[in-house]
């Protein structure tokens, strides 16, 4: 819009100069009467236009939610209420991504008749993870040369998230939680996450249920018997509090959801947590559960002063972010990271690009 405004001023001063010259060199009235007019033209435009502006309201649109990489369509509705037209208008648009931080600017040009509504759709798309903020932040109206901009604020704000694609998670949690009188671990059952013994691999026995770490150092295959389930109390916490580049953020909303599908898949209960303004957290025991609670989950980054979670009462808690936080953590945290490497005990890492390969297995 800049380049424009400074053409449009360019070819005035073109033609001003022009008509200045011929009038110098024959004096006449005509030419006189010209130059007063192109001079008030453009004054008197601005003018009206200041009339105008204040009478024209802005309405945007967008669906609720969308999948990554899909183009939705959104619309914008500018309504004139003057007794004018509007024969040049620009809308500045601002997109932002609440989670990843990405912020791009939309300048979409209009025209509108008097006493009259024009609408506008155009197709928004993103490749990452989080909640779109679409908002209208300013009207700029033209004047009839186009050089002499009034501009006004303009507040309309419509919200879509962008939901994160799942992949499958083998999610084998092995640690001792908390006892209670509902399931017993010493008695063979179901439950992939309690181990009742370790005996060798047979033919036909669920290859999840190897356990590889000792398998490796054993050189056989060592399989985990399943026992009966306990009551447990596990964690799943995103600490969302220092951002990351947008891959990784949009990175760890897959690696969060996938894992905790991948824990539902197995029957276990718990709690999701995640920093925001304020500290969030969903009791979640079920599929329908976890998919109702994704949107909240994914919509923004959070605040560097939101306070940590209590993990006192949980046996088990999965750490999220992007590197390795400054507090002090028991052993019952197990750190999953986006990261390169990660050369701290108790530890997963995986990188932005290959987050499904990484995670495919996660063993704690």
């Amino acid at each position: 819009m800049k380049k424009a405004v400074t053409g449009a001023a360019g070819r005035f001063v073109i033609l001003l100069a022009l008509l200045l010259f011929m009038l110098f060199l024959t004096s006449s009235g005509w030419l006189l009467f010209a130059v007063l007019l192109l001079i008030a033209v453009p004054l008197v435009s601005c003018a009206l236009n200041r009339f105008v502006s204040r009478k024209l309201a802005v309405r945007l649109s967008l669906p609720t939610a969308s999948a990554k990489h899909s183009a939705v369509t959104a619309e914008l509705e500018i309504e004139n209420k003057s007794i004018l037209p509007v024969l040049s208008v620009w809308c500045t648009l601002i997109l932002r991504n609440d989670l990843t931080g990405e912020v791009r600017e939309i300048l979409l040009p209009e025209a509108v008749g008097a006493g009259q509504k024009t609408k506008d759709s155009f197709l928004l798309e993103s490749g990452f993870t989080g909640r779109l903020s679409l908002s209208a932040e300013s009207l700029t109206v033209m004047d009839f040369f186009g050089f002499l901009p009034v501009k006004r604020k303009a507040e309309s704000v419509v919200r879509m998230t962008v939901l994160p694609d799942l992949f499958p998670v083998d999610a084998a949690l092995t640690a001792r939680f908390a006892d209670s009188e509902e399931g017993s671990a010493d008695r063979k059952g179901r439950d992939r996450s309690e181990l009742f013994q370790l005996r060798d691999y047979q033919p036909g026995d669920d290859v999840r249920q190897i356990h590889w770490k000792l398998s490796s150092k054993l050189d056989e295959l060592i399989f985990k018997e399943p026992g009966e389930p306990l009551s447990r109390s596990v964690m799943v916490f995103w600490d969302k509090r220092k951002l990351s580049s947008p891959a990784a953020m949009d990175a760890l909303a897959e690696a969060v959801s996938s894992v905790c599908m991948g824990i539902c898949g197995d029957g276990i209960p718990f709690t999701l947590v995640w920093t925001e303004e304020e500290l969030q957290a969903e009791d979640i025991s079920d599929e329908n559960g976890l998919l109702s609670a994704i949107p909240a989950l994914v919509k923004t980054a959070g605040k560097a002063d939101c306070p940590l979670p209590d993990i006192a009462e949980y046996g088990l808690v999965l750490y999220f972010a992007g590197e390795l936080p400054e507090e002090n953590f028991p052993d019952k945290v197990h750190f999953i990271l986006c990261a390169e490497t990660a050369d701290a005990p108790d530890t997963t890492a995986f990188s932005a690009g290959t987050v499904r390969e990484d995670l495919a297995r996660l063993e704690v």
